[in-house]
């Protein structure tokens, strides 16, 4: 296992409207860090377009995810009620 080498951060402030961020290409796993003890986020990945809905991947408060991405790619959060910060770092290994 190679440990994580860490790229640059991004927030997405997350509300109930959809928001997003691109990442930069600085690796293809991002870590996703969801400190608030707010709400859920549920969170979505695509293009320029994506929107994220209650319906997508909920991330917990005060988590800590991992994926793998394309480079280059957005991710949209959004809450159901309230708001929340989420911190997306890009990095390689994992």
């Amino acid at each position: 296992m190679i440990p994580f080498v860490i790229g640059p951060t991004a927030t997405l402030s997350a509300t109930t409207s959809s928001s997003r961020v691109q990442m930069g290409s600085a690796g293809a796993q991002i870590r996703i860090a969801s400190p608030s003890a707010n709400a859920i986020v549920y969170i979505a990945f695509g293009d320029s377009s994506v929107v994220a809905t209650t319906s997508d991947m909920p991330l917990l408060p005060g988590t800590v995810e991992m994926f793998t991405i394309v480079p280059g790619q957005y991710i949209a959060g959004i809450t159901a009620s309230g708001s929340a910060t989420l911190s997306i770092t890009s990095g390689r290994g994992a």
